[in-house]
């Protein structure tokens, strides 16, 4: 009798089993294609090397690396990206020199916005133009000597560093920048111990614009002063500051010497911020940061005087 209706013992789990395996999908997602072509905006002729990246825009910064696809064009200008799951993504375009992208809108950029739906493929026609070149030579204003290591950054349409110099002006105080779309770039250059500088460029197409920017180092505006320990008055070095203009994007550091001084000059006239940032070496507190900011207003012409008096029952590590 304990087998006689057997079958109807197992038809929950034979009713179980149809409605999960009616979740199992029977094949994979279908995939599409993303192909297309990079020309010469004034030839149509096909560019070779355009480095071309496509990404699932997330809405954040860090992208995983399966959602990432890498390709370069071939000697006709054309690339093919396979099996792309359907997503919104951005694909991007890196064009060897002289080129630059084309301007499509009021905010270029480098990144265009495509949606990937799934057995549909996608074809892309992106056209680029030869671009501007910025040459820039930094030097001091005294002697005329160059002055490297001065940090550029240039913010504009479509910017890119030269892989060749980096972001720094090299031992002869240049630097080079090419592929440079046309319109109106934002130059900020600044120097450790020196200051920094605002510029505005005109960059035009197929031209190369020179720029010179010259540092005083014997500047009268600018701030200084000591940093000591509270209690016993020795100086405490290598430690770093930062003055931070408030009123606008721009910072420039610099770290005390073997008597606790520093000096920053030849800084424009605005609306600041100085922070002392150090490590702090005591028990838990292990490895923490420490900032002290105060507010200060730099005058053309004029030095601001700022000492620190920190305690030095704490032990500050500088670089």
């Amino acid at each position: 009798m304990k087998f006689k209706n057997w079958h109807l013992s197992v038809i929950p789990l034979f009713l179980f089993i149809i409605v999960n395996m009616s979740k199992i999908p029977l094949y994979s997602e279908i995939t599409s294609t993303v192909s297309g072509k990079v020309v010469d905006e004034e030839t149509g002729k096909g560019i070779k090397q355009v480095k071309v990246v496509l990404y699932k825009y997330t809405g954040t910064i860090y992208v995983p690396r399966d959602d990432i696809y890498r390709t370069v064009t071939n000697s006709d200008g054309k690339f093919t990206i396979f099996e792309i799951p359907p997503a919104i993504y951005k694909i991007s375009f890196f064009p060897p020199s002289p080129y630059a992208w084309k301007k499509e809108t009021k905010d270029p950029s480098a990144y265009d916005e495509i949606v990937v739906e799934g057995g549909k493929n996608i074809s892309i026609l992106k056209k680029l133009k030869i671009g501007g070149v910025l040459k820039i030579r930094t030097f001091d204003l005294h002697n005329s000597e160059p002055i490297s290591g001065v940090d550029l950054h240039l913010k504009g349409a479509s910017f890119r560093s030269n892989p060749e110099t980096g972001d720094y002006s090299n031992a002869q105080g240049e630097f080079v920048v090419d592929r440079l779309d046309e319109g109106i770039y934002t130059l900020h250059a600044r120097k450790e111990g020196y200051g920094m500088k605002h510029i505005e460029v005109e960059i035009h197409l197929k031209e190369t614009t020179h720029i010179e920017i010259p540092f005083d180092s014997k500047s009268p505006t600018g701030v200084y002063g000591y940093l000591k320990c509270k209690d016993s008055g020795l100086p405490l070095k290598d430690i770093g500051l930062c003055l931070y203009r408030t009123d606008q994007y721009g910072w420039v550091h610099c770290y005390t010497d073997d008597n606790g001084f520093y000096s920053v000059v030849d800084v424009e006239p605005g609306e600041y911020e100085i922070s002392l940032v150090g490590d702090i070496r005591e028990g838990e507190t292990n490895g923490e940061s420490v900032f002290i900011e105060k507010p200060v207003k730099i005058i053309e012409g004029k030095k601001r005087s700022i000492n620190f008096s920190l305690d030095c029952s704490l032990e500050y590590k500088g670089r």
